[in-house]
This record gives C-alpha cells, structure tokens and sequence, in this order.
C-alpha cells in the first residue's frame, strides 16, 4: 500500500497519524473464511496461495499480532506503544467499540395505537365515541352540546393510551439500562504484562483476554494459549457437543489440515461460552463486526455491514492485496443462523426490551397472574351481563314511553338516545374490567425493580419479583454469600512442624501448624518450601491485581485478585513467602492440565523436569481429604518423605486430625501434594489417564483457609425463620467445616444436642438415599429428608440441581425454591428453580445468563431484600385491587340502578370515566410505589392455591361498597330536598343525548369520587393495620402528590367542567357537604379493621 494513501485512510478514519495496516473488514473476513474454510481453495486460485489458510497468509498469529502492534506474551504493553495516551480511543475508532447496539425502542405513538385499537374495550370506547360525535353534530336536537360526551370519551381514551404507553416507555427504557448493566460486565485481559480487569464494552482490537470456566466469551478472537478449553458454540453455529480448542500460536498454521476442524479449533467467537479450561485470546473483532454482531444486524432487518466495507472502496482493496487477500473476495462472509439455532437467539436477542433472556421459567405465568386473569375473565363476564341488561332496560323503556305512551312517531335525532344508553352500558364494561389494573401492575413491579437495584439485587425476569417474595425455601451457596469471599491463608500444617504453638486467638491449633508465611519460610527446608510454592503458582489459573507500586513482601488480599478467590489466597501467602509466582509459571513447561471439577474436587497439572527430559511433576490441589486419600506418602518439614502405611497409629492420624480441627474452626480445607514420575517425557506422560495420574501422591501440606461470616448474615437468617423462609447451606466444604459456619449464620442450632436427624447431610450419603441405580431422584425417599434437611456438605452441582428438583416436586407441603449459584455447572440447578440468584461478583456469565435474578454484591442480606420486595409487589397490587374493586362495585350497581329506576344513571359515562381511568390512574402510582415496611417479613409466604382477595380485603370491600351505594342511593333520591335545590331526576329531552347538567346530579357525583379519594387512604393497610397515616405517608411523594393532583383536578372538573363533564359549580357549603360524607370512609374504614367481621362470617360458615 502506498505510504500516502495509508495515511490517507489513517487521517481518514480516526485522525490518528499512525494506521493500522488491517481494517476491520479484513479481520472480520479473516475471522468467517477461517470458520467457513473448506479446504478447496478459490477457483481463481489454482497456486500456492491457494493451499495457504487465511491466518497462514497474514504470518500466523504472530504475524497478525505484529499487524496489530501488540505482544502474545504482554497484550498491549506501552513499549510497543499500544496503550499510550489516545490508542486505546484510535483503536476503537479504527476497528469499533465492542457494543452491539440494542434494537431501537419503539415509538411513543405506536404504544399509545397499540394501547388505544388492540384492546377490545378502549376500541369500543373509540367506537362509539365516534358515532356519538357524528350523531351528536348531525341529528342532535342540541348539536352544539351534544357532541361534547363523546368528545371526552375520545380524549378520555387518548389520555389513558398516553398514559400507558408513557409507563411502558419508561418501563423499557429501565431495562435497557439493567440490560446494559448486565451485559457489560468484567472482563480479564492482559496488558503491559498485567492481568487487569475492565468492562466488556471497553475491550479493544489487539487486548489478550484471559478466559476461564463460565466466561462468555466477549468479541471474536485467535487462541494464543489453550489448556483443555472447550466451547459451547451452539448459541452461534448450532451444534451441541462442545468444541475442542488449541492454540494457534503452538503450532504452524502450514500443518493444519483442510477438511477437518484444525481451523475452526483456533476461532473464539463472541457470544459462545467456555465450558472447560482455560486460555487466552487474541481478539481481532469487535462489536458489531464480530459473527454476533453481523448476525444481529441482519435479525434486525439493518443488513451486513459489509456495505460499509465496501464502501471504504480503495482503502480495503489495498490493504487486502499487501496481505495476499484477493480484491475479488471484497466482501464480508458472515454465519447465519440456522433453523435449529434460531429459537434460541430469539429470546436472548431480539427481545431487546427486556432486561434479558427469556428463559421457558418467564414463558409461564406466575401464581399472582394467573389469578389477576381468572379475575379480569370473571369481572368482564360481570360487565358484560350488567352492560347488556342496562342498555336493554333503557332502551325499552325509552321506546315504550316515546312510542306506545307518548305517540311519537321516529325521529333521526332519538338516535343520539338510544347511542346514549349504549355508551352508558359500554362505559358500565369499562368500569366493570379494571383496566387500571395491568398499570397498577406494571408501575409495581418497575418500581420494586428499580428499588432492589439500589439494594444490590439486579433483576433479569419480571416476574421474578414477585415469586422471590413467596419463597419458602432458599437453597444458598456458602462461600461469598453467606460469608464475605476475602479469603486468607489462616493456617498451613507440614508434618513435622513448630509443634510448641498450640493456640491462636482462643481456638485450638494443630500442632506442626504455621500461621504466617514467614514462620513457614524460617522452619520448612527449601525443598519444601520450593515444591510448596511451585505447586501452587503453576497449579493455578487466578491472578493477583496489585498496585504498581506493590512490595513483594507486603501481604496481599484475595479480593485483589481475579479468578477464583481460594487460589487467590494461596498465592498472596506463596508472595507473602517471597516467591514471583508470575516467574515461577514463566519458567515451567506445563505438558498437561487436569481442571478443577466439582465432581472430583481437585485440579492437577503436568510439569516438565528443567534438569531432565524424561522427568516431569505432578502437582495436585483439591478438597483436603479427597487429595489425602490419593497420597500414599507424606512430606516432612526437613525435606525429608516418609510412608504413611509406615507410620505409627499416633502420626498416622495426623492428618485427619488437622483437617477435622481446621474444619470445626470453619475453615476451608485444601490439601497440597505431589508426584515425581521418572523415566518418562512430559508428552508421555501427558497421555495418561486421570486416575494413573492422580496416585501415589506426596501429601505436601494441609491449608487452611479463613472466610469469615458476613457480620449481617446472622440477622437475615434470622429474619428468614420470622418470615417463614427456610434457608438450607449447599455447600463443597466438608461437613464439619460447613456445620461450623452454619452455626455462625443461625442456620443450624448451637447446640448440637438439639440437632435432628438428618439434618447435615453430605453429598454421597444425600446421593445414596434419594437416587435410583439409574441417578433418578426418588421422591418418597426424598421426602423423608427434606423437611430437617438444612446442611448439604461436601455437594456437587448434580447434588443442588436434585435438591430444588426434589422440592418442587414435593406433594408434602407446597414449596416455592429459591436457589443461589455461581458457577457453571449451577446453570441447570438456576433454571430449575423458581427464581435462581446469580453470583454477581464471583459468578460466571453462564450462571449469570441462567439466573432471575443477579446479587450484585453476592450477599445474602440481599436475598432478603428480594424477600422484602416481592412481598411489596404482592401487597401493592392488592392495595389497588381493593380500592378498584370498591369502586367498580360502587359505579355498575348504581348507574343499573338509575338505568332501570330513573331512566338515567346518577353519574354519566364521562363522569364514570374520569372515577375509573384517571383516578385509578393516579391510584395505580400511589399505591403501587409505597415502600416495604418490616412487617412484610413477620409474616409467611403467600401459598399458591392463596385467593387473591382476602378475607379482610373482601370484609374492606363489601364494607365500602354497601356504605357508599347507600349513602349515594338516598343522595340521589333525597339529596335535592336535603340540600333545598332543584332535582335532577329529570328524563332527557326527546333528541338529546341526556338531561341537563344540575347541582344535585354534580353533588352526587362530587360526593362519589371523595369517598374514593378517602377509601384510598384505607386500601394503604390491607392486613387491618390501625394506624393508616403512619410516616411512610408523609415520606412517599408520589402518594401525597398523587392524592393532591387528583384534589385539584376534581375541583376543577367540578367548578369549571360545566357540560363537557355535565357538572355546574357548587355553594362552599355543598362542597363541605360533599367533603364530609366522603371522608366518613376514614372512620368507617377504621371500624372495619377494628372488628373482625371477616373471622365471624367465615367461621359461621364452617360450623
């Protein structure tokens, strides 16, 4: 390429003086001619070029690493000027910011359309409204009035849809914001030679990225380093079975075969997760010109982006050709999702609206939905029934008395009558069906979302907060929930130790117990102390994240480092001991890694001898007795090895005694040991099977590892048994350590003679007991544990998924499961249970991806805000189901009523509109966003078979409803001589719409709407709290203000409303008048909580 031209296009894309010799074209074509390779060559290309692969062509990964200026060993390094000031924004200007933008929102005016037309009801409203206004202009007798109720039925209608779609627009706007939060998470990449953790968004073309179990991989990349990695890729390509990967930089791309998987093994995609090993990539693609990234561009309808390639026109096909690319090959080759791979994309990508996937848990409806559609089905069949039977009596009785009494002939004006009665009945049905309802329920749950965000509770399913607030069970994690995750070597035993310490800090130490790294240093020989360091350094995939100006010798946390905090802290204390173990590793030739699983609770590696070829090392690190039980040797604090056959019954139990005194103390058991196997290479070696390898072990040390209670954990235990919650420990740990921390956190009693049977169980006995020959569960057996069950020790991941299985299938007693989990094999047990909470700190992204809910700080103590939340949700939309209830009762008996006695409803439809659209509107905001109180948790959870509406909340409703129809039934009849004015009990003219406006009929309605603005207050407390005025009123603003906006608009209805509401201006005596009888819903509602009506009634019934 020409120099000029090269600045040219340099100058041209990000102002940078210095251009990358690639373009993102080039790497995104590399990255799918890799992945689509099938061996045959080009038909234009009949030469070498042709046998070449396309990473071949641009030197290997070396030579693309160099073409990226950046090192394989270092990442971006300030040597090769990759990370000074502005690259790191050249750099994403050049080849993108790794963000795939979400789908746009949809419009204002389309949710209001959808709100307006696709609803069955509002559309009649529109309907008819419309009619009315036509009717009401053309053949009213009074076309300059007439036309006003259908006018503010229209804008009735118009308003509610703003109001709606204002809500859902704001609604998904929040979970955007959650999904952003979600997505871009951390991180591990490599730069300047350091592990150093940054956001997903902010990792750029040329970042080494460090990838372990769990990880979601982040943007497209080339394998520098690969130890046992496998790759699900089935979210990109479809296929099931795991992909083999290995590093592109170990061998010649010259000796990869072309018509099988070699090439294919070398490519990371974003979006794919890692299932086991661990590794690095080099990453060549980001963003929206990752496969991912082009394949959601073209699901949303926006096309490839290779327009954009090709439109960079002379630039590309220069760059091309420099590095022996084809310039007829211009385009950018893409995957496209096939038909097996597409459902599952749809969910997770297309439903940008939402925080997340949607997983088959969030497909089905809740206990809470269910019931408010049995409810909405019911109240429809109602309002259908009440609407159909007021409009037939009205009109029948208008005909019979304009016709058979009257004698007057038809008229195009008595239309408008008989559209009239029609609106009333339709207005009747839209009172009847809460639509404020699904409001109400939205406005609850986005609040309660927005609020446990604060408290550190990131929620990925809706409906995940109301089933966390009937949970009955939580089945948690220990490491990092219930304790703090800041681990720290507390204790190291090496046989043969300083025996003269006995005690520390009160409890009983073992003897030949070290407690500090230099005490180990001082007594242990170098031989131990060299194998005790180089087996953890080399035996480890975490990294320690230090300060640049750290000291060797300064003690380092493991909440500094990244991976896995147990191995974090064994390499603080092997720095503490002096040791460089980033050195250590540099130097070792690692031949064959053995990862660590849950099944075998332990990890080996394979290391090559420096001294001599056929020689090499197995270190092993694992679960204390698990690894004790594979030694067959011990290792001596002097260097020296003994037999532990050999040993005598005293030092032989050694060992075992050490792990049991470490475990009762609450600490956390690792067992370190090792195996020299000679006359064999490391690749010889490297061949063996798991089992020959892992024998005849060297014990080399016991390690105990201190992880303290979190301080607030006892007290939200607490809180859990008050709130009818049974929290169960599932834990790695063995038993005596679990049971230790158990007591800490409450969960067990502390005294162990008050212990019941079966209450601690292990892994293989939970196993033995619950599981068929076959590894089904056996649920009469499970039945026998589960109730005293409380501490699941020494638990696999197959172990927890059986336990939420076994509870949910339970016929005993209904249990709603709630489950904790961080790592990748605690995907099935998250999904399985009603509402998974992921790790958000130590969890992997797949436990992540599996989860409802995600611990941000992975606390417990959040789990029970989640608890308090839920609750909250439940609660509120009870609140407002009570308040609307009373009011739908209220409104369809009395406009029947006036339908069948008066000819007339007391409350006209725009009147009725105004009570059930915009102060149920209002209400939905009011009720829905009042804040938890601690009550919430004295109380147990809600069963699933619970009615919606209680017993008090129907005592409230009845109690409202006959109190208010009454007292409206004698205003209507009798209200014009109490109050000495003119009646408006007067029939319409023939021709008009409905009789005229009058102070009696505006007292009534005046009258109705404030006992709704008072009962409203009531429907605050639903469980008969005395005091409803308590100072969570005065602290909630949005009830306040919510209350006083509808004051003032019902002021100004009445005063100024005149014909468009049928309304005329009332006397200040009226309106105290008006005032009063609607605040006798205050003492009324104070009665009621006061008398246990509902206890009476329901107990006459049973006897």
């Amino acid at each position: 390429m020409d120099a000029k031209r090269a600045s040219g296009a340099s100058c041209s894309r990000s102002g940078h003086p210095r251009a990358f010799s690639l373009l993102p074209g080039d790497l995104n074509r590399l990255v799918a001619e890799i992945m689509t390779h099938d061996g045959e060559g080009s038909a234009r290309h009949q030469d070498a070029v042709a046998t070449r692969s396309p990473l071949e062509r641009l030197g290997g990964v070396h030579g693309l690493a160099t073409l990226l200026r950046v090192q394989l060993h270092a990442g971006l390094t300030e040597s090769a000027n990759s990370i000074a000031a502005g690259d790191i924004v050249a750099r994403q200007d050049w080849f993108g910011v790794n963000y795939v933008a979400p789908k746009p929102p949809t419009s204002i005016l389309r949710m209001m359309f959808a709100t307006a037309f696709q609803d069955t009801t509002n559309f009649t409203l529109v309907v008819v409204a419309t009619v009315s206004i036509v009717l009401g202009v053309s053949v009213s007798a009074d076309p300059e009035k007439d036309w006003m109720e259908g006018a503010c039925v229209l804008a009735a209608v118009f308003v509610i849809a703003l109001v709606s779609a204002l809500s859902d627009a704001q609604k998904e706007k929040q979970f955007q914001v959650l999904n952003a939060v979600n997505d871009n998470e951390l991180v591990q990449v490599v730069r300047d030679g350091d592990p150093l953790e940054i956001r997903k968004w902010d990792v750029v073309v040329g970042d080494v990225v460090r990838l372990g179990v769990g990880d979601i991989i982040p943007a497209d990349g080339i394998v520098i380093d690969a130890r046992e990695l496998q790759v699900d890729e089935s979210a990109m390509t479809g296929e099931s079975d795991f992909v083999a990967k290995r590093s592109s930089a170990a061998t010649s791309p010259s000796t990869w075969t072309k018509n099988d998987e070699d090439q294919r093994a070398v490519v990371l995609l974003a979006g794919t997760k890692v299932m086991e090993g661990f590794g690095k990539m080099l990453v060549v693609c980001v963003g929206e010109h990752s496969q991912y990234g082009q394949m959601m561009t073209l699901i949303r309808g926006g096309g490839s982006s290779s327009s954009n390639t090709k439109a960079r026109g002379q630039d590309t096909e220069s760059s091309i050709k420099d590095h022996d690319i084809d310039d007829d090959e211009l385009y950018v080759e893409i995957m496209t999702p096939t038909a097996a791979q597409t459902p599952e994309l749809s969910p997770k990508y297309e439903n940008e609206g939402e925080c997340a996937a949607t997983t088959e848990k969030e497909s089905d409806r809740t206990p809470l939905g269910m019931k408010l559609d049995r409810l909405n089905l019911l109240l429809g069949k109602i309002g259908i029934v009440v609407a159909l039977l007021v409009f037939v009596i009205m009109s029948a009785r208008f005909s019979i008395e304009t016709f058979a009494v009257d004698k007057e002939p038809w008229r195009a004006e008595l239309l408008s009558n008989y559209l009239s009665y029609f609106l009333l009945g339709v207005t009747v049905l839209v009172v009847a069906i809460p639509e404020g309802l699904p409001l109400a329920v939205a406005i609850a749950l986005a609040h309660s979302v927005r609020q446990m965000l604060r408290e550190n509770n990131l929620v990925r399913h809706l409906n995940a907060c109301e089933t966390a607030g009937n949970a009955t069970t939580i089945c948690s994690d220990k490491t990092g929930t219930l304790t703090t995750n800041s681990m720290q070597v507390a204790r190291v035993w090496v046989y043969g130790g300083d025996q003269a310490v006995t005690e520390n800090e009160g409890h009983a130490t073992a003897p030949d117990c070290f407690l500090s790294a230099k005490s180990m240093c001082d007594a242990a020989s170098s031989h131990v102390k060299t194998t005790f360091c180089e087996g953890i350094a080399i035996n480890s995939t975490a990294e320690l994240i230090l300060d640049p100006d750290h000291d060797l010798t300064q003690t380092t946390s493991s909440s500094n480092g990244s991976g896995n905090k147990t191995e974090c802290a064994l390499l603080a204390f092997v720095r503490d001991c002096g040791v460089d173990y980033r050195a250590v590793r540099s130097t070792a030739t690692i031949g064959h890694v053995l990862t660590f699983s849950s099944e075998k609770k332990r990890m080996s590696v394979v290391v090559q001898s420096q001294q001599d070829k056929n020689k090499c090392r197995v270190y092993t690190k694992g679960a204390a007795e698990t690894v004790l039980s594979l030694c067959s040797q011990i290792q001596n604090v002097d260097g020296s090895v003994s037999d532990l056959s050999a040993l005598d019954s005293s030092s032989t139990s050694a060992a075992t005694t050490t792990i049991d005194q470490f475990a009762s103390q609450g600490y956390r058991t690792i067992c370190l040991a090792y195996r020299d196997v000679e006359g064999h290479s490391v690749h010889a070696v490297s061949k063996w099977c798991d089992e020959d390898l892992e024998r005849d072990l060297t014990c080399l040390s016991i390690i105990g590892i201190e992880d303290p209670v979190r301080p607030e954990v006892p007290g939200a235990v607490e809180a859990c048994k008050r709130a009818g919650v049974v929290v169960r420990m599932v834990t790695g740990d063995n038993m005596l350590t679990a049971c230790s921390i158990a007591r800490q956190c409450g969960i067990l009693s502390s005294d162990i003679k008050n212990e019941v049977q079966d209450a601690v169980l292990d892994g293989p006995t939970f196993r033995a007991r619950v599981l068929d020959s076959r590894g089904n569960l056996v649920q009469s057996e499970f039945d026998k544990i589960w109730p005293q069950l409380r501490v699941l020790a020494r638990s696999s991941p197959q172990d927890k998924y059986h336990l939420v299985q076994g509870l949910k299938q339970t016929q005993l007693v209904e249990q709603l499961v709630a489950v904790t989990g961080d790592g990748t094999n605690d995907a099935p047990a998250l999904k399985k249970a009603h509402v998974g909470f992921a790790m958000g700190v130590c969890g992997t992204s797949v436990a992540k991806e599996a989860s409802d809910i995600i611990l941000m700080d992975d606390n417990f103590h959040s789990i029970v805000n989640a608890i308090k939340w839920g609750r909250n949700v439940y609660d509120s939309i009870a609140k407002f189901l009570q308040f609307q209830l009373t009011v739908i009762a209220v409104a369809c008996t009395l406009a029947c009523l006036g339908g069948i006695v008066l000819e007339q409803s007391p409350i006209t439809a725009v009147q009725i509109l105004w009570v059930n659209l915009f102060m149920d509107s209002f209400a939905s905001l009011a009720l829905a966003t009042e804040a938890p109180s601690p009550s919430l948790l004295d109380r147990k959870p809600y069963p699933r078979s619970q009615p919606l509406l209680s017993r008090k909340m129907l005592k409230h409703i009845a109690g409202q409803a006959v109190f208010q129809f009454t007292l409206l039934t004698l205003l209507t009849f009798y209200g014009d001589a109490w109050f000495g004015i003119v009646s408006g009990r007067v029939k319409a003219e023939s021709g008009k719409a409905s009789p005229p406006a009058s102070q009696h009929m505006t007292i009534v309605f005046n009258a109705f709407a404030w006992m709704q603005l008072f009962n409203e207050l009531n429907c605050r407390k639903i469980h008969d709290e005395r005091n409803i005025m308590d100072r969570t009123l005065w602290s909630n603003k949005l009830f306040i203000g919510g209350w006083l906006m509808q004051v003032i608009l019902q002021v100004l209805i009445v005063e100024f409303g005149g014909e468009l509401f049928h309304c005329v201006s009332l006397r200040w005596t009226q309106w105290l008048a008006c005032i009063g009888m609607g605040a006798c819903a205050l003492p009324l509602g104070l009665l009621l909580r006061s008398l246990p009506l509902e206890q009476w009634v329901f107990l006459r019934k049973e006897n």
